[in-house]
C-alpha cells in the first residue's frame, strides 16, 4: 500500500504531528511519501520529498520482508 500526500506547508510542525497519529493506527506494512513545498530563509522556493516506510513490530514477518527490501 503506498500513500501520496501533497501539502503546501504551512506549519511542518502539525502535519507530522498528523501523520504520527495516523501511523499509531496502522499495523501493516506501508510506504509513505510526502512531497512539500516550502520557502527558504533567503526567500527563495524549495521543494523536498521525504520517503518513510512502516514496519510496525505488530506485522506479519513476510510483510516486513517485503516492505524493507522494495523501494
Amino acid at each position: 500500500v503506498v500513500y501520496d500526500f501533497h501539502y503546501q506547508v504551512s506549519c511542518l510542525k502539525s502535519l507530522l504531528l498528523f501523520f504520527c497519529s495516523c501511523l499509531c493506527l496502522v499495523d501493516k506494512c506501508i510506504h509513505f511519501s510526502f512531497s512539500f513545498s516550502f520557502q527558504s530563509e533567503d526567500g527563495g522556493d524549495r521543494s523536498k520529498i521525504l520517503f518513510i516506510v512502516w514496519a510496525p513490530d505488530s506485522a506479519k514477518i513476510k510483510d516486513k520482508m517485503l516492505v524493507t527490501s522494495s523501494k
